[in-house]
């Protein structure tokens, strides 16, 4: 309706319908990389309704002509760690993390890991696009070091939190990473989808 252009996979959305009807006509902030055409964010806003605030992230200065239509849009590399703690600094308390940018796995690798770091409040954060971790000419540089593969390695996480706090710690082994358990605490789960999304919901740090 917008005359603007997205793309997204037909499967994609009964996964949002499930995942954000409950923002629906409410008060709430989607942030969402990768503005391309503009499609997404009139379909956001017409989805989600008036009330709630869009983001965009783009690295293409070109993005900024959607302000005219009252979106806010910030321009930056969303593997650099610089450019999410500006974000972070100047958007507070977002609802709705949705990552449809570059998609290679070390761009989806830091957009998680800057979002489980910066966001304060309690939010889901979705990766588009996971089957990209399998094209040829991103996996031979990547190898098994995808986002994947991140992921499924993450998941672990949320068990060893039981045995970090267990009250018997001598039946289990050391723990090599701890600092990768206090990455993950405020994730309440991670879900796969279809193999397309991969989402994440945070709880509050405050």
């Amino acid at each position: 309706n917008s005359g603007c252009y997205s793309v997204k996979m037909s499967q994609y959305f009964s996964v949002y319908s499930e995942l954000l009807k409950k923002f629906r006509n409410k008060k709430c902030k989607l942030v969402e990389i990768g503005v391309l055409d503009g499609g997404s964010l009139y379909a956001w806003r017409d989805y989600l309704g008036e009330k709630a605030e869009i983001i965009g992230i783009d690295l293409n200065p070109n993005a900024k002509r959607f302000e005219k239509d009252g979106f806010k849009i910030f321009i930056g590399d969303q593997s650099d760690a610089e450019f999410w703690r500006y974000f972070y600094s100047e958007v507070k308390n977002i609802d709705i993390l949705i990552d449809d940018g570059g998609h290679s796995s070390h761009q989806q690798v830091a957009t998680l890991i800057c979002a489980l770091v910066q966001i304060k409040t309690k939010a889901i954060v979705i990766i588009e696009d996971t089957h990209s971790n399998f094209f040829t000419y991103l996996s031979k540089f990547e190898g098994e070091n995808s986002f994947l593969n991140f992921s499924k390695q993450a998941t672990d996480n949320l068990t060893l939190r039981q045995v970090f706090n267990t009250a018997r710690p001598e039946r289990f082994p050391r723990i090599k990473n701890p600092e990768a358990l206090n990455l993950f605490r405020n994730v309440r789960n991670i879900n796969f989808y279809n193999g397309i999304v991969i989402s994440c919901l945070i709880n509050s740090k405050s």
